[in-house]
């Protein structure tokens, strides 16, 4: 299969940034790119960039890293597996993990800073990645993937001072909120199947299927490297509206945390991906703030809609009767908390 893009009609609702209109020496360029995303993050929550230093070439390249991955032997892949607990490192198949009660046909590996081995993590979000035996892929497969973490890393710092920039404050105002965020942020390849594809005994009979159940994303804010397949959607003003692939862009989808630090102005976006007819593979970097920056919970209660954003939902299997543990307020804790939460007991997949 190819990763080709197709010609795909955006719509109207989403922007394109060129992130280097963010550092042009004119203050009308700069001030334009602001109003641009503050436009978009005020409405919908989601825009893309342009103009970043990811070439089409590079582009290409990272995807083919995925297919690399993904094509190993089922059991390769099972030998470093995503564990509870909620430092996400590894591999995780299908039925593996769900925001919802829904079968997500998915499977995925994570990974994000290189954490040294011998270097004890300082708290539950860091840690060494968990990768695949070096004789498997190599080692430069495994460079490769860390050079695009911190190239992820690059281009999310950027669009956080493009943000800043957008709400009326200091360049490096939310950036502060950040510091050694890189070190608990996440990277992850995602595949996604075909309903036709997915065995009949996978998962409770009738289940319903999806690829990404609908979510809101917990952190500060997400970047998608998606491929020509679509099927990423967000819901606006009560309906599903497509968020298709544009040629050599970033799509960028504002986090839960953002949404709370600046009391809802910015739209933490309800958002999920629906199977096609064929695999869909994208990668999603979550960028997080410092692990003890601390998470404003002031909502408004009005019609419940709290309950709007995934970070103040309980997302396990079965939904608890409402008497849950007052959550904590330092951001890394609850988000290690989170990720616990929509871990699964592995659904075995046969192979086709």
């Amino acid at each position: 299969s190819t990763w080709g893009w197709c010609a795909s009609r955006m719509s109207d609702l989403l922007t394109v940034v060129d992130v280097r209109n963010l550092s042009s020496s004119s203050e009308e360029v700069k001030s334009r790119a602001a109003q641009q995303i503050n436009s978009a993050i005020t409405s919908t929550g989601v825009f893309y960039v342009t103009g970043h230093s990811l070439t089409t070439a590079r582009m290409n390249e990272m995807k083919a890293t995925a297919r690399e991955f993904f094509d190993l032997d089922e059991s390769i892949k099972e030998e470093i597996p995503i564990k509870p607990g909620g430092f996400t490192r590894g591999y995780v198949g299908i039925g593996g993990e769900s925001g919802s009660h829904r079968l997500e046909c998915k499977e995925a590996f994570s990974y994000g800073y290189e954490w040294p081995v011998d270097v004890p993590p300082t708290n539950r979000l860091q840690g060494p990645n968990v990768w695949p035996r070096e004789e498997v892929l190599g080692l430069e497969w495994r460079a490769k993937m860390n050079q695009f973490y911190e190239d992820m890393v690059d281009l999310a710092r950027n669009v956080v001072r493009g943000l800043s920039l957008a709400l009326g404050f200091p360049e490096n105002h939310l950036l502060d909120q950040c510091t050694e965020g890189n070190t608990i942020s996440l990277l992850r390849l995602f595949r996604y199947f075909p309903v036709q594809q997915i065995d009949s005994s996978i998962g409770s009979p009738g289940q319903e299927k999806i690829g990404s159940s609908p979510h809101t994303d917990w952190g500060f804010l997400t970047l998608v490297l998606q491929d020509d397949c679509g099927g990423l959607q967000l819901f606006h003003n009560a309906e599903w509206i497509d968020v298709p692939p544009i040629p050599d862009t970033i799509v960028v989808n504002c986090g839960d945390y953002l949404s709370l630090q600046t009391s809802r102005q910015v739209i933490s976006p309800l958002h999920r991906v629906m199977l096609g007819s064929s695999l869909r593979y994208s990668f999603v970097f979550f960028f997080y703030p410092s692990y003890h920056s601390n998470l404003d919970l002031k909502y408004d209660s009005q019609q419940g809609e709290q309950r709007t954003i995934s970070l103040l939902v309980n997302q396990r299997a079965q939904e608890s009767s409402g008497n849950d543990s007052p959550p904590p307020v330092e951001f890394g804790a609850f988000i290690a908390d989170k990720w616990d939460q929509v871990y699964r007991l592995q659904a075995k997949r046969q192979q086709s």
